[in-house]
């Protein structure tokens, strides 16, 4: 039998998004890092809470940025001024 070799296309796209409010500590980041991970289509996430910038690696077919961004925004780290601001009352 001849070995066969199996071409995947790397169809991942990595997307670096601010985030805002996260604090001093590392567990606003932490948090906001598993929430992102759970989404299907996002496959690496860090979270850098001293530049607040989230570095995403993600499969297009699954999941588009605006996807994610609406996760961002949803957990309270999104533009201020947008709808699920945690400032807003």
């Amino acid at each position: 039998m001849q070995a066969q070799t199996v071409e995947r296309k790397q169809t991942s796209r990595h997307l670096m998004l601010p985030v805002y409010r996260l604090g001093c500590s590392a567990s606003d980041a932490f948090v906001l890092e598993q929430r992102l991970a759970r989404v299907v289509g996002v496959r690496q996430v860090y979270v850098n809470p001293v530049t607040e910038v989230a570095y995403i690696a993600y499969d297009p077919p699954q999941i588009d940025p605006s996807q994610i961004q609406a996760v961002i925004d949803r957990a309270g780290y999104g533009r201020p001024g947008s709808a699920s601001d945690r400032s807003a009352t």
